[in-house]
């Protein structure tokens, strides 16, 4: 989704799925992350090749001058295969 504007004038951001990544906001179960995995990857996906990470991303309200704990989410980021060793 990326960045847009409010009615008000605020800037927010929501990060885009790619080919090779998935982020899904925090609090998803591991049943579900795989689920999603394999709705974005395919049903044939090896999960020993995927990656998780968590981000906290500063998501609303962003060049505020005064940021709040609220303006960020936590999201569980998935990548397939894995970037690393």
């Amino acid at each position: 989704m990326g960045y847009k504007r409010s009615r008000w004038g605020t800037k927010s951001y929501w990060p885009d799925n790619s080919k090779n990544t998935l982020y899904l906001v925090a609090g998803h179960t591991l049943g579900e992350m795989l689920e999603k995995a394999r709705e974005h990857w395919g049903e044939h996906i090896d999960i020993d090749e995927i990656e998780v990470d968590a981000q906290k991303v500063y998501y609303r309200r962003i060049g505020h001058p005064e940021p709040h704990d609220s303006d960020y989410n936590g999201f569980c980021v998935l990548r397939y295969p894995k970037t690393s060793g």
